[in-house]
């Protein structure tokens, strides 16, 4: 298997193919996250015994939502060059 090279918590690359893999849901906001963590808890789910990117006072840490903005910030930005760059052709 070829090496993954790990970027941020979201995102991984294989730079030899130019693949990007996005692991998670990027789009959910901090709420979504939370009730997801709380339905797998009442399905006794394994996974959803530890409590992950939850602070001391057991709230949930946003830490991919700037990740998640700049992602679909630059994926716009390449769709409308591409759009312009077709129309000039």
């Amino acid at each position: 298997m070829p090496r993954v090279q790990r970027l941020v918590h979201l995102f991984y690359t294989l730079k030899k193919y130019h693949q990007l893999y996005i692991s998670g849901h990027p789009e959910y906001d901090t709420h979504t996250l939370h009730n997801e963590y709380l339905r797998d808890l009442n399905q006794q789910k394994k996974d959803s015994k530890t409590k992950k990117n939850y602070d001391t006072n057991q709230q949930l840490i946003n830490t991919w939502q700037a990740s998640s903005q700049q992602f679909y910030q630059n994926w716009s930005d390449l769709i409308k060059k591409e759009v312009l760059l077709y129309d000039t052709i």
